[in-house]
């Protein structure tokens, strides 16, 4: 997916493209979007409610993506790689 277009099509939502360009919503902030905001920009209730799950599913994706070793730890693939004799842990 390349950007809110997209995505508001991919939910069947493309009509609130321009809406959201005019209000320089892209998917960078898509995550942050609230209710509040939602209503803000004129979408209709049950068009919120459509966004919003979809959006949890956003949020959801970004949570069930495990961390690879070097974020958990703040470590970079040299020392990974002297502690495990140069075998790479990296996914």
């Amino acid at each position: 997916m390349t950007g809110i277009a997209e995505w508001l099509a991919s939910i069947g939502l493309r009509e609130y493209a321009q809406r959201f360009g005019e209000n320089a919503t892209d998917l960078s902030i898509v995550r942050d979007l609230t209710e509040q905001d939602l209503k803000d920009l004129g979408v209709l209730l049950g068009h919120r409610r459509k966004m919003l799950r979809a959006i949890a599913e956003l949020k959801g994706d970004v949570l069930r993506t495990p961390p690879s070793a070097s974020c958990v730890f703040g470590l970079g693939s040299g020392f990974l790689n002297s502690i495990f004799g140069g075998t790479s842990v990296m996914a």
